[in-house]
């Protein structure tokens, strides 16, 4: 990453400032609205069963999505304690988002809960799935990669993931983003690789930016030499994929907010 690039509302002491500005505005107009869980001061790892099973057997997944981001029947999501039976996982990864400045000051901003879930073992969604919601902003809801190794560094980069989709839920509580009337236009995306409405699309490009911010933030040579050929292969992925999807929006009608996120997403694409 070009050490010239100062982010300005995703990245960097900047996007601190203004996302908080937005948080604290909202939250003084609707001092009524709460979030799933209501500590707003530090991130937590559920680790209580008894809310898992209290959760378990008073919602399902299912019921807290109103459009599902991914095929629920077909891979079997369900509330529960990872599938290698204990929450150190999740440990291991938030120590690594930790190492990472700019990405850990703002995780601890924006996100207060990681809601495990567990997806079918025999699952194609190796790498695991994770999903935000508008109405439960500050949790993202989180399954364990089922890949052979790296595991934890694959978690943390979608920790990284869930954190975009936070960071541009904020903005959406002040502004559409995109003008209405092109909310719904289809455009590709590169997270799940075909057509998807223009907001979501930007979700996309968004979470992108985040994973590949991320893993420039991360300091190679800690980690061994397995782990820098997976983190190296991810990071280079990313910075294609940024590169394209940044590139798909220029005929998209943006709201002058917008505006300015989808050019700070274009500085940073050239600048990687």
């Amino acid at each position: 990453m070009n050490n010239s690039f100062q982010g300005q509302y995703f990245f960097g002491e900047s996007a601190l400032t203004k996302m908080a500005m937005v948080i604290k505005s909202y939250r003084k107009s609707h001092p009524s609205c709460k979030s799933l869980f209501e500590n707003q001061d530090a991130t937590i790892l559920l680790k209580d069963e008894q809310k898992l099973k209290y959760l378990n057997e008073s919602y399902s997944i299912a019921d807290l999505i109103d459009s599902p981001p991914i095929d629920i029947e077909k891979i079997a999501l369900s509330f529960g304690i990872p599938n290698s039976g204990n929450f150190s996982i999740f440990d291991s990864s938030l120590q690594i988002v930790e190492t990472a400045s700019d990405t850990s000051k703002l995780f601890h901003k924006l996100v207060n809960t990681i809601m495990p879930i567990n997806i079918a073992q025999d699952s194609k969604m190796t790498s695991g799935v994770g999903f935000s919601l508008q109405k439960y902003k500050g949790t993202v809801f989180l399954s364990e990669p089922q890949i052979p190794e790296n595991q934890v560094i694959q978690l943390a980069i979608s920790l990284a993931h869930e954190l975009g989709h936070q960071a541009l839920m904020v903005y959406q509580i002040a502004d559409t983003i995109i003008e209405k009337e092109e909310l719904n236009k289809t455009i590709y995306s590169h997270a799940r690789k075909c057509n998807r409405p223009a907001i979501q699309a930007f979700h996309a490009c968004v979470a992108i930016s985040f994973m590949s911010y991320f893993l420039e933030e991360l300091e190679i040579q800690r980690f061994n030499e397995s782990e820098r050929d997976f983190i190296l292969t991810k990071k280079n992925e990313l910075n294609c994929a940024l590169k394209e999807s940044v590139n798909l929006f220029f005929e998209t009608n943006f709201t002058e907010l917008g505006k300015h996120l989808h050019l700070e997403l274009i500085v940073y694409a050239n600048s990687i």
